[in-house]
């Protein structure tokens, strides 16, 4: 085992690697924000373009296969996140040989996920036009589709390993990157496919071209972090792989919830509805699993920190991480989803037209508000993670996810669409806004009154005025041009941002937000965030 502190090329390791993951804390969450941020206007420019230039039925149909191809996700068995969970311990522990025979057992063993992923794509590319009764026109470019997205599908698993040394040192930098290249080169060839008409296969050999590029980089960089490791099949061995199983059986049935959540809805209405509801359906469950993806911002840094902590046995500062980076997380998500909520009709009406606003804004609502209680769970979920104790978590996203297509199948009888979005909003509520933070609180030590009066009041509080001028202008029939709705939207940033320097922004939130805003004038830091005694007073109330 090396020493702490020998000098070494690549990444640091031991406790310094704890030490420098907490100090690029808020350089990483400022990369996580720009990916995010990225994310956000491709998708702005590029969904209408697909949505038009696929049409209704294509489109439900790509919704569909992509639904069932990340359904095949799962063949994973939650080896990707238990590989960055022991790669991050063993690097905490300056463990170089723990990190040679976990990075190469883990290696030969995500080519099984690999193979299952192809053996389902073929057969659900042979049995997905009797499944959605496809036209018979579109079903050789179906299948076609299927077998891109299963092939990137398939990539996709050897390359998580590799890349794991990218989030497991804490380098979501890099990671950021990643995500900008895919995003960025996935638009360009989109709109080149399109522009052709090459038409739904075209589209799917672009992703599987973006992919193949963005997962080659990752590899690179993952190199560039542990320059030292080199792949041996000597390495390979059983007692390594054992634990990782153990770890794993869990992550992979929190999988299964998650896919169960989030994925079985649009195939739920496609069974029930057919393709065209699914465009509408998927329209919207895209905006709110955007929505979603952007707690990454935060929240995807407290694993590997966590882990470090854990393994460390620095209890303490694994309640702090969790305290403020909870409070961070609802304070982020907040203004986006009373936009969704209260401005989502007016959203879709300008973006994608009048039938869209028609079919898809109470779904969206539904969907946005769910995304509050998620922001809730996202922490719980990390730490836990990092200290092993996911178990339960699993188990419980298990009876969520059941209960979630329970009550999709019952309520899309009665209500059709808004029915699935009513069968994914009552178990978030119960579930994860509710169990899972009280058992993480009982596992780290904290009362449940005074996390929720931090967590949840304070930063409904701080909505409460942006919520007012959203309803108002909503109600008035103003935002009928790209321009009100613009305006109206800035301006209720603006309240937001005067209600969180006013009154919502406390000691440690103000601490952490003036490291990630650093180099910003000090004016402009000045007039952002509160001076550091009213800080304090927020904290104390």
């Amino acid at each position: 085992m090396a020493s702490e502190t020998s000098p070494s090329p690549g990444t640091s390791t031991g406790s310094a690697a704890l030490e420098g993951a907490k100090q690029r804390f808020s350089r990483n969450a400022a990369f996580n924000a720009g990916a995010a941020l990225v994310d956000i206007v491709v998708g702005f420019v590029i969904v209408p373009l697909v949505v038009h230039g696929l049409g209704e039925v294509s489109y439900g149909i790509w919704v569909l296969v992509g639904q069932g191809i990340a359904g095949m996700g799962l063949a994973d068995f939650g080896m990707s996140i238990t590989v960055v969970r022991f790669l991050a311990q063993h690097n905490a522990r300056d463990d170089r040989d723990a990190v040679q025979r976990l990075m190469s057992t883990s290696l030969l063993y995500s080519f099984l996920p690999a193979v299952l992923v192809l053996c389902g794509g073929g057969l659900f590319a042979v049995w997905a036009p009797q499944w959605f009764h496809l036209p018979a026109a579109l079903v050789f470019d179906t299948r076609l589709t299927i077998a891109f997205m299963a092939t990137a599908l398939a990539l996709n698993f050897p390359a998580a390993v590799l890349n794991a040394a990218i989030p497991a040192c804490s380098r979501y930098d890099y990671l950021a990157w990643c995500k900008i290249v895919l995003q960025v080169l996935r638009a360009v060839l989109y709109w080149a496919v399109l522009a052709a008409g090459w038409g739904l296969a075209g589209v799917a050999a672009a992703a599987l071209a973006s992919e193949i590029v963005s997962a080659g980089l990752g590899v690179y960089l993952a190199h560039a972090l542990l320059p030292w490791l080199r792949l041996s099949r000597r390495a390979v061995s059983w007692e390594t792989l054992r634990p990782l199983l153990g770890f794993s059986v869990y992550a992979f049935l929190l999988m299964v919830a998650v896919q169960a959540i989030f994925g079985i809805d649009n195939l739920v209405v496609g069974w029930a509805l057919g393709p065209v509801a699914v465009a509408f359906y998927g329209l919207a469950a895209g905006l709110a699993e955007r929505l979603r993806a952007s707690l990454k911002v935060v929240t995807t840094l407290y694993a590997p920190l966590a882990a470090q902590m854990h393994a460390l046995e620095r209890h303490d500062e694994m309640r702090q991480l969790f305290l403020l980076g909870s409070r961070l997380t609802l304070l982020l998500v907040m203004p986006a989803c009373l936009g969704l909520c209260l401005l989502g009709p007016d959203f879709l009406q300008l973006w994608v037209g009048a039938s869209y606003r028609q079919h898809s804004s109470a779904i969206l609502i539904l969907l946005a508000a769910a995304v509050a209680f998620f922001a809730l769970d996202m922490p719980c979920t990390q730490v836990l993670y990092g200290m092993g104790r996911h178990r339960f978590n699993a188990l419980l996203s298990c009876a969520e996810g059941g209960a979630n297509l329970v009550l999709s199948l019952i309520l899309v009888r009665f209500w059709g669409g808004v029915g699935v979005a009513w069968g994914s909003f009552i178990p978030a509520l119960v579930c994860e806004a509710f169990i899972l933070p009280a058992y993480t609180l009982r596992h780290i030590q904290l009362k449940p009154w005074p996390y929720y009066r931090s967590v949840l009041l304070r930063p409904l509080a701080v909505a409460a005025p942006a919520a007012g001028w959203f309803l108002a202008w909503h109600e008035s029939g103003w935002v009928v041009s790209w321009f009100r709705f613009a305006a109206t939207v800035l301006g209720g940033l603006l309240v937001y941002m005067w209600a969180l320097r006013a009154y919502g922004i406390g000691a440690e939130e103000s601490g952490y937000l003036r490291r990630a805003l650093g180099r910003l004038p000090p004016v402009v830091l000045a007039w952002l965030l509160p001076a550091p005694a009213a800080a304090g007073r927020a904290a104390a109330e």
